[in-house]
């Protein structure tokens, strides 16, 4: 874990993001995501040492949204949607985008809409085993010479 009050305490004595990298060996870019969050929350060295270096790291990083922010995708309807020829799974994502943004709620994004619905392919996909008596039935399949 990255020692937050360790790099605010060095940015408030005048190092500059290279200095502080070298000296905490980490990444010229890690020091410059965080500097520039501490810089945005206004949060300084003295305020950070009443504070657990964990405690640090959350007031810096924003939260993850929630799943509750988002519309959930009714994968039973887009399954029987598809089975008309002429729906496509990019019309039924634009309709959902469409409904999300009626009822003012974020919709997941196109890859994201891809891979549920996938799982769920996978878990209602439906085999039967083909009842047959040996020998009441002839096929016949055709080679074709090259």
């Amino acid at each position: 874990m990255k020692d937050y009050k360790q790099v605010l305490r060095l940015r408030d004595e005048g190092n500059s993001k290279n200095e502080i990298s070298k000296l905490l060996e980490y990444k010229w870019r890690t020091m410059d995501a965080i500097i520039k969050k501490a810089n945005e929350a206004k949060l300084t060295s003295e305020q950070a040492s009443a504070l657990t270096n964990r405690e640090v790291q959350k007031l810096l990083n924003k939260p993850r949204q929630h799943k509750d922010d988002y519309m959930k995708i009714n994968l039973e309807q887009v399954h029987k949607e598809l089975s008309d020829p002429h729906v496509t799974v990019e019309l039924l994502f634009n309709e959902y985008c469409a409904q999300a943004a009626l009822k003012d709620l974020k919709p997941y994004s196109r890859s994201q809409f891809n891979k549920k619905y996938q799982n769920y392919w996978y878990r209602i996909k439906i085999s039967n085993h083909v009842k047959a008596k040996p020998g009441d039935k002839l096929e016949l399949g055709s080679k074709r010479k090259p």
